[in-house]
């Protein structure tokens, strides 16, 4: 079914959310697609990655466009990140999407991000981050994030199809159970270091993180 609006959207991803609540618990089914690095970080197959393939360290990212405290980490924390670590080589960051309240519109936000063209990914992600005032408590969220879309090129059509790929609502869904199961995230923004769970942190502990292991 296509829908012209948030509206049909929102009946889904209420059952999305609803799926994902009484499923944290469950075992998800190994993704034979994926890959796992010598650092001990299972990469999959949709990860979006900043910073060098051949990074020695890295932190994967779980996070909600809808969240107030990403959208400050991202405004703060990972600029000094970039230029400290990423942008040198040192540390490669995998951003992964764990859509939180208001549901249906972290998903409509998430799924946007993946129809602009790869290498402006992160780009659409900032300005969703960055404008969250203008579209999260939009009393028309639909229209507040087509006018989003449209200023970075975004026909209505293309909008609209690209809200009505169920099997993105899938593959968010499936990921998120599998961050739950896995790493034990509950709340965003949440990080994976090493194989251990971080939530918010400032960029000090970051460091006092990071420098151990930039020096093994």
């Amino acid at each position: 079914m296509m829908y012209n609006s948030l509206r049909g959207l929102t009946g889904t991803l209420a059952v999305f959310a609803l799926t994902l609540s009484l499923t944290a618990g469950c075992s998800e089914s190994d993704n034979d697609q994926s890959v796992t690095r010598p650092d001990g970080t299972v990469e999959l197959p949709d990860d979006m990655v900043m910073g060098s393939p051949d990074a020695p360290i890295t932190i994967i990212e779980y996070a909600s466009v809808t969240c107030g405290h990403c959208a400050t980490f991202h405004a703060t924390v990972l600029k000094d990140l970039k230029e400290t670590y990423i942008d040198t080589g040192k540390v490669r960051l995998i951003f992964r999407e764990f859509p939180t309240q208001p549901t249906d519109r972290a998903m409509a936000g998430f799924m946007l991000a993946r129809c602009v063209p790869e290498e402006r990914y992160f780009g659409f992600i900032d300005v969703l981050m960055k404008t969250q005032q203008n579209w999260v408590g939009a009393p028309n969220a639909f229209e507040a994030l087509k006018k989003i879309a449209n200023n970075v090129g975004m026909s209505d059509d293309a909008f609209v199809e690209c809200l009505n790929q169920e099997s993105e609502i899938e593959r968010i869904r499936d990921n998120s159970k599998a961050a739950m199961e896995t790493y034990g995230i509950t709340a965003t923004p949440s990080f994976v270091i090493n194989g251990t769970t971080y939530s918010n942190m400032p960029f000090s502990e970051f460091q006092s993180i990071l420098e151990p292991l930039v020096g093994d």
